[in-house]
C-alpha cells in the first residue's frame, strides 16, 4: 500500500485541525466538530478500502459498517472508531482481502485514535449477544455490497424478538450492577 502512510498523515492532520476547532472560543456548535471528525474518518476509510481492494476481487460478498457513535456520525473526541465487517458466510481465513483488511487496518489507524473491529459471517447474526445487536442498531454503510447490508437487516429482524431483546438487555444490566456491587461498596447509580 504505497499511499497508506499519506492517508494516515492526512487523517492525523485532520484530527489535529479538528482539535484546534474545539479549543477556539468562537465554537458555537460541538455537533459540527463531531460531523467533521466523522467525515475525516469516512474519507480515510473509503480511501483505505480502495487501496486494500486495489481493483482485486475480494472473492466474497462483504459489507463494512460503522457502528456506535461513529455509525451515528457522532465521532466525539476520544471516541473509538467502531467497525464491523460482515461476510456472506464462512469465508476461509486465508482469504487475501480479509488478511489484508485485518493487518492493514490494525496498522493504519493510529493507536491514539482507538478503534474496535469485528468480523462476523452473516449466519452468525442469530447468535449475537444483545450488546452486539445494540451496536448494529446504529450501523451505517461504509463500503462493500449494499445488498448484503439489506440481508443483515433482514437477519436482525428475523432473529431478534423485541421482547426477548429487552429482557436479555435488562438481565445483562442487572448482572453488571450486581458484579459492580460485589466489588465496590457503592454502585455507580441506584435502580
Amino acid at each position: 500500500m504505497q499511499n497508506l502512510d499519506k492517508l494516515v498523515r492526512n487523517l492525523i492532520e485532520g484530527y489535529t485541525g479538528n482539535e484546534q476547532l474545539i479549543t477556539q472560543k468562537t465554537l458555537a456548535n460541538g455537533w459540527e466538530v463531531c460531523q467533521h471528525r466523522t467525515r475525516l474518518v469516512d474519507d480515510f476509510l473509503l480511501r483505505f478500502f480502495g487501496e486494500t481492494l486495489d481493483g482485486q476481487d475480494p472473492e466474497c460478498l462483504f459489507v463494512i459498517l460503522a457502528t456506535g457513535g461513529y455509525g451515528r456520525k457522532e465521532l466525539c473526541p476520544n471516541s473509538d472508531i467502531d467497525l464491523i465487517l460482515i461476510d456472506d458466510n464462512e469465508v476461509p481465513k486465508d482469504n487475501r482481502f480479509l488478511r489484508q483488511y485485518d493487518s492493514s487496518l490494525l496498522y493504519a489507524i493510529p493507536p491514539n485514535l482507538g478503534h474496535t473491529r469485528m468480523h462476523n459471517a452473516l449466519d452468525e447474526i442469530p447468535k449475537f449477544e444483545t450488546l452486539q445487536i445494540c451496536s448494529l442498531m446504529d450501523m451505517r454503510f461504509i463500503t462493500g455490497q449494499p445488498e448484503l447490508q439489506n440481508q443483515v437487516l433482514a437477519h436482525l429482524r428475523k432473529h431478534t424478538s423485541p421482547e426477548q431483546f429487552v429482557k436479555d438487555r435488562v438481565a445483562e444490566h442487572y448482572a453488571e450492577v450486581a458484579k459492580y456491587s460485589t466489588n465496590n461498596s457503592h454502585p455507580p447509580f441506584n435502580l
